[in-house]
This record gives C-alpha cells, sequence and structure tokens, in this order.
C-alpha cells in the first residue's frame, strides 16, 4: 500500500498521508462554510475538489516561505483563495461585477461606510433605491460579496481609515455599522446561519438578506480601507 496520495499530472509534489489526514477535514468544513454563503450552483464537492488544487500549489510552492512564516496559515489561505475563485468563475460577468462592487467601497467610503444611508449610497451611485438594491443582488450572485475577502477569521489590526478616523481592529469596524448589517453578519458569521436562515430568524424576505448582507460586506470593505 502507497504511503502518499499523488498530486495533479502538472504538480510534482506528492501529499503524504499525514498531509492528507490533517487538510481533508479542513477543506471540506471551508467548503461547507463557503457553499452555505455562495450563490445557487455551488456544491460543496466541486469546491473541495478546488480546495485540493489550492493545497497542492500552495506545498509545492511552500519552500519559497520565510522560515518565520507558518505553513499552515499559508497553506489554508491558498485553499481558500482557490475556493473562492471558484465561485466567482461561476458568473461570466464576474470582472464586470467587481467593477461595480468597487463603486459601491469607494462611494461608501466617501460618504461614511458607518453612518450613510442606503439612499445616500444609492444617489452617489447615480442610482434608484431598487436599482442600488439589484446591483447589490447582482455582485452577491456573482460570488463577489465573500467574507474571505476581510478574513473575519483572523480579525487583527488593520490601518486604514475613514474620515481620518482610525479603525483598529475588523470586529471595531463591524461594531460601527447601522444595527441592520450588524445583525445580519452576527447571525451569518457567529451563528453559521446561510442567508435564508437569517432571513427566516430576522422576519425578511431572504432578497432582503442579501441586500443588506452585501452592502454590510461593502462597508467593512470601506471602513478598513479594502474595495
Amino acid at each position: 500500500m502507497t504511503d502518499s496520495v499523488p498530486a495533479e499530472a502538472s504538480s510534482k509534489r506528492t501529499l503524504s498521508r499525514a498531509e492528507f489526514q490533517e487538510y481533508s477535514p479542513l477543506i471540506r468544513k471551508q467548503a461547507i462554510v463557503l457553499a452555505r454563503r455562495a450563490p445557487p450552483g455551488i456544491s460543496v464537492s466541486d469546491l473541495c475538489v478546488r480546495g485540493f488544487s489550492g493545497l497542492f500549489e500552495a506545498l509545492g510552492s511552500a519552500k519559497a516561505l520565510a522560515p518565520d512564516m507558518d505553513l499552515h496559515e499559508y497553506v489554508m489561505a491558498r485553499v481558500r483563495n482557490a475556493m473562492v475563485e471558484q465561485i466567482q468563475m461561476a458568473n461570466p460577468g464576474v470582472a464586470e461585477v467587481r467593477a461595480q462592487s468597487r463603486q459601491v467601497a469607494r462611494a461608501m467610503k466617501l460618504l461614511g461606510a458607518a453612518s450613510a444611508t442606503s439612499e445616500a449610497i444609492a444617489s452617489a451611485l447615480k442610482l434608484t433605491l431598487p436599482d442600488y438594491d439589484r446591483m447589490l443582488q447582482t455582485i452577491w450572485e456573482a460570488g463577489i460579496a465573500r467574507i474571505e475577502v476581510l478574513a473575519f477569521d483572523s480579525a487583527g489590526p488593520v490601518t486604514s481609515s475613514v474620515d481620518n478616523t482610525p479603525v483598529a481592529t475588523l470586529t471595531f469596524a463591524v461594531e460601527a455599522l447601522p444595527q441592520t448589517c450588524q445583525r445580519v453578519l452576527m447571525l451569518v458569521y457567529q451563528a453559521d446561519c446561510s442567508l435564508a436562515e437569517a432571513a427566516s430568524v430576522l422576519g425578511w424576505s431572504e432578497s432582503r438578506a442579501i441586500t443588506v448582507y452585501t452592502e454590510a460586506i461593502h462597508r467593512v470593505r470601506a471602513l478598513i480601507g479594502k474595495e
């Protein structure tokens, strides 16, 4: 019986049994989390395949890491990025939608991401409120409003600011949001609810939950200086 699992033909790296046992459950767990938050049509199995692709790429390039860099952290970041790319590739117009996403974050940054109303943001984008809501829906459907963009799982200090007010941590940025945004983020990322489940808890339609969630992600991005 072999003691290693072969990587893809394009990679010269093999995956030892110990590495497989270490990373396989972590990859599946990440895939389940992302699939619950992804647009329809994204399966756990598809994300697992992409996750293993990211794993092989990470292990193959790990020799370039500095001695003080954590291998596990590097590997899981590559796994997560590979899965997020899979989600984004599901929408052929992702580049155009990503540009729209940046426009939303920039408008929020100019207006004050913590306090600007949805109406003011829509006006800054020269959109009606219903059109703004539809834009947020499109951004979510394209898979761009993802928590991995913000690395909430490692919410350490950030150095960006808005309106010359420093934002010390990602958690602080979330706490600065309007209550509706905070509530949906807490349900999704602390209670591990899907957006459909969050909508049910809040008494909203699922489309409203998607809109508020996507707006909340962009507000946080604007607060920490990420477009």
